[in-house]
């Protein structure tokens, strides 16, 4: 019971001193998971001496003497005494000193959610001196992102590169302005395999193609991928800025009546809800369902996949200008937009918005972001969202601070607490605008846009930003022009067994190298677990941090 009464203690310690923020923050490492082994026992102590042996038992009394005979012989000698009882035992000796401590695999294995994949049996080795034990844990990914900078995938690209997102193959796919990439003619949109450019059959275009532009791409679980911009046809259809390209059959198919399909105008930005409906913002104000009913959507509205039917959001009907950005929480059942509006649509029952909103599918009802203790809203125009796994929403744009008489200083990208209805910067912000942000699941924020600096540092248009450490982290030496879209394939955001691609675009496409977002590279790593003479042991890395 006392060894595992040790143990215990021993591996609380560990848990608590690997989960100690200030501990582990220099390094972005938290251990989930700690087992502590104790080593072989020690032998058995040597047996303790035998005691002395008891004192002698006092002599038996003598037989009485006989009576006296007649004359004659004498009479026999009495028969002896008994002897005397033996004397107590001696007390037992004392106990032989401990044997030896157990080799020196006091701890056999470290498990924690940044070492996955480590085999105890193969990849721990285990030494010791008089006061450490070292385990050398082998073949474990570290971040390297200093040694690495980014690779055009251009190969002959003119154009301004919008948007782009990766499919479950880890093909790229990528919207902008452009007809052609080193030898091949493609209109606006194209997908990148890994080794070369192809176009989504003729693309898209306007009937001169003269300002045709693909603004915004997203892409569904059954390999549908929803096309916003400036165009007129898709693949030879009359679609209307917004158009779908079914990836399995490489086709290219309309939303909403063949007449007169899609919106009246520029699609910014789609994104799905959980039951795959679209929601889309952009320049337009209304689309036609197949009844010929006209909608009024206003910069905002929704497609429903099953009915092939437009809705509008809220009771008035969408918002009172451009929408460039929107966000979907499918936890709470609500979109986030950002855009040029400052209110709803209407004269009537308007709600102040400034630049970024929420809208409440369920209550189909707009709410305002923030409060006059931090300010409402923002001051000026929002590019970009995110939304993180935890409900915080991150935003993007020309604003330098919220909306109000008192505000918070924010520098073209902010935070939007979902829980406390606040605002907060993030660090110092940028100094240039910030048209694109691309959060992973495993909380790694990516921004681009005009910026050369994040907090006073030298970043050039695109950094990451660690939502744990609060700090900003370079990628590279950045890009040598503004850029407008960010996307990541493969395991860096969420578990295929794909590489890592970071992929940025703007005048141009560039792919991080092969490998990033951790850019996990095959490397040894050193923990020395020592003790500060408190009973608790310290561990730290082969650079001499405690982690």
């Amino acid at each position: 019971m006392g060894d595992d009464n040790f143990i215990k203690k021993i591996n609380n310690s560990l848990v608590e001193l690997f989960n100690d923020k200030k501990k582990c923050k220099k390094n972005k490492k938290c251990f989930d998971n700690v087992i502590f082994v104790p080593g072989a026992r020690g032998p058995t102590g040597s047996t303790g001496p035998t005691g002395s042996t008891g004192s002698t038992g006092p002599t038996g009394s003598t037989g009485s003497t006989g009576p006296t005979g007649s004359t004659g012989p004498t009479g026999s000698t009495g028969s002896t005494g008994p002897t005397g009882s033996t004397g107590p035992t001696g007390s037992t000796g004392s106990t032989g000193p401990t044997g030896s401590t157990g080799s020196a695999n006091i701890i056999t294995t470290l498990i924690s959610s940044v070492y996955p994949n480590i085999d105890s049996n193969s990849d721990l080795i285990l030494s010791s001196d008089s006061n450490n034990i070292n385990v050398v844990i082998k073949d474990i990914p570290v971040n390297k992102t200093s040694t690495y900078s980014f690779i055009s995938l251009d190969n002959g690209f003119t154009g301004i590169v919008f948007a782009s997102v990766t499919d479950s193959l880890g093909n790229l796919y990528i919207g902008g302005q452009f007809t052609i990439i080193g030898d091949t003619i493609i209109n606006n949109i194209a997908k990148w395999d890994g080794t070369k450019w192809s176009g989504l059959g003729d693309g898209i275009n306007n009937f001169t193609n003269t300002n045709s532009i693909c603004y915004a791409l997203a892409l569904d679980p059954n390999e549908n991928l929803y096309v916003g911009g400036n165009f007129t046809w898709a693949g030879g259809l009359l679609a209307n800025n917004i158009a779908k390209w079914t990836i399995v059959t490489s086709t290219w198919s309309i939303l909403g009546p063949i007449s007169n399909p899609g919106l009246n105008n520029r699609c910014y930005t789609i994104v799905l809800d959980s039951s795959n409906n679209l929601y889309v913002g952009g320049a337009f104000t209304r689309a036609l369902n197949p009844d010929g009913t006209i909608i009024q959507l206003n910069y905002v509205g929704k497609y429903n996949v099953s009915s092939n039917n437009w809705s509008g959001l809220g009771t008035t009907s969408g918002l009172n200008d451009i929408c460039y950005a929107l966000a979907y929480d499918s936890t709470e059942n609500n979109l986030y937009a950002g855009g040029a509006f400052t209110t709803t649509f209407g004269l009537v029952g308007t709600i102040i918005l400034n630049y970024v909103g929420k809208y409440n599918v369920t209550s189909n009802t707009w709410l305002v972001l923030g409060t006059p203790a931090t300010g409402i809203g923002l001051n000026n125009i929002c590019y970009t969202i995110a939304l993180n796994s935890t409900g915080n929403l991150y935003v993007g744009g020309a604003f330098t601070a919220t909306n109000g008489l008192t505000f918070i200083l924010l520098n073209y990208i902010g935070k939007y607490n979902v829980s406390s209805n606040t605002w907060s910067s993030l660090g110092h912000g940028l100094n240039g605008i910030c048209k694109t942000l691309y959060i992973t699941t495993n909380n790694k924020l990516y921004v681009g846009g005009y910026f050369t600096k994040a907090s006073l540092s030298t970043y050039n248009h695109i950094v990451e930003w660690d939502i744990i450490s609060s700090i900003w982290i370079p990628l590279g030496t950045g890009l040598n022009n503004p850029c407008n879209t960010i996307t990541i394939g493969g395991d860096g955001d969420g578990g295929s067994s794909l590489p890592i691609v970071l992929y940025a675009g703007g005048s141009g496409v560039f792919d991080f190298t092969t490998n990033y977002v951790n850019l996990y590279v095959k490397t040894q790593k050193v923990l020395t677990l020592g003790n500060n003479g408190t009973g608790i042991i310290l561990i730290s890395d082969s650079e001499g941090y405690v982690l």
